[in-house]
């Protein structure tokens, strides 16, 4: 980064091309450029609160699913695993999901094997 008392040099990275370049502009426009991203006094960022906030997973879930949108596939595509076999038998075996209702208090018991 270099001043000269009228225009700012400063290096930044091209988000489509990933290569740094170097740009210099009069010191107004930079700062403008920076100043762009400082919020007033008193605001917070919108991802911070309601449902765009990181630990509002199940209330963005249900707002999506009351308003019938479908979220762009974010996951990666996997490879299909083979079965497990029956250590017994030899055949696959199907995993089979249940929920046991929830006691108060959680009392979480290691197995002594």
């Amino acid at each position: 980064m270099d001043y000269d008392g009228e225009r700012v040099t400063f290096r930044y990275q091209d988000s489509q091309t990933q290569e740094w370049r170097t740009l210099t502009e009069p010191a107004a426009r930079f700062l403008w450029r920076v100043l762009q991203h400082v919020l007033p006094k008193g605001l917070r960022r919108v991802r911070e609160y309601g449902f765009l906030h990181s630990g509002a997973r199940k209330t963005l879930h249900r707002l999506q699913w009351l308003l019938d949108v479908t979220p762009p596939w974010t996951g990666t595509v996997s490879q299909p695993r083979k079965p497990r076999a029956c250590p017994c038998c030899g055949q696959p075996m199907s995993l089979t999901f249940w929920r046991r209702p929830c006691r108060w208090p959680v009392i979480r018991r290691r197995c002594p094997a």
